[in-house]
């Protein structure tokens, strides 16, 4: 009966977590910073969890962490789309400023004016990128991830592949450089 006691009392501890603390906790496990630790609201909002995740990205895409079934399974996907945070997704998207395509995602993406972008595509998302007018854009490719990508105007493209498994498909007006370190 002793061992049932605690095993019940673990279960309630764990279901009183909040989704902020566990992601927290993990991430000081995977070598997340004092600075960043000591900063992190260990009741966040689900919102202030995603603004996180862009205001540190670096640190998501070097561990690809949260894995995409915790994200799928802990964030309503309405406000992944409000925040241009697509897994196992199919979305088009509008003047992003940043944006996170993981798992299998499918997108289409229109860029254009003076809009300024910064897109991330992991593991097999397949984007279909539009750039007009004098718009910015920066599209980092990790993973077996694939990208064909139009240009209209004057826009300025980069595209930085960071894995040798990832595929593209650029007009001549697009910059590609190789980034293999990237994050190591």
């Amino acid at each position: 009966m002793f061992y049932f006691l605690i095993f019940a009392v673990n279960i309630t501890n764990m279901e009183k977590e909040s989704l902020s603390s566990i992601l927290r906790r993990e991430a000081r496990l995977i070598g997340l910073c004092d600075e960043w630790y000591n900063s992190w609201n260990k009741d966040a909002s689900p919102q202030e969890l995603i603004d996180k995740y862009f205001d540190g990205l670096d640190f998501p895409m070097k561990h690809h962490w949260p894995s995409n079934e915790f994200i799928k399974n802990n964030f309503d996907k309405g406000l992944l789309r409000k925040n241009n945070l697509l897994v196992d997704d199919k979305y088009s998207v509008l003047n992003p400023a940043e944006m996170v395509a993981l798992g299998n995602t499918v997108s289409t993406i229109r860029i254009n004016g003076i809009s300024h972008s910064s897109i991330y595509a992991r593991d097999k998302s397949r984007l279909n990128i539009s750039v007009r007018g004098k718009a910015f854009v920066i599209i980092h490719l990790f993973d077996q991830s694939n990208v064909d990508v139009n240009t209209f105007d004057t826009p300025n493209v980069l595209l930085l592949i960071h894995s040798n498994n990832a595929f593209y498909n650029v007009s001549d007006m697009v910059k590609v450089k190789k980034e293999l370190d990237y994050l190591k």
